[in-house]
């Protein structure tokens, strides 16, 4: 994922600026959910081309 976000800010030519955005953008719909979620215990994200998944507590 970071090799992914890396790639698109060299491809617009752009800074850490555009880093963190990239990344905020990726994880913020994420720090949303887990704290309504108390089964969700991991979250793994692959790629910045899909969705991320999420694991619960058996």
């Amino acid at each position: 994922v970071f090799e992914q976000i890396a790639e698109l800010a060299m491809e617009y030519k752009t800074g850490a600026r555009s880093l963190r955005g990239i990344f905020e953008e990726l994880i913020t719909p994420i720090l949303y959910l887990i704290p309504d979620n108390p089964e969700i215990c991991k979250v793994e994200i692959s790629s910045l081309f899909e969705d991320a998944r999420y694991f619960r507590r058996k």
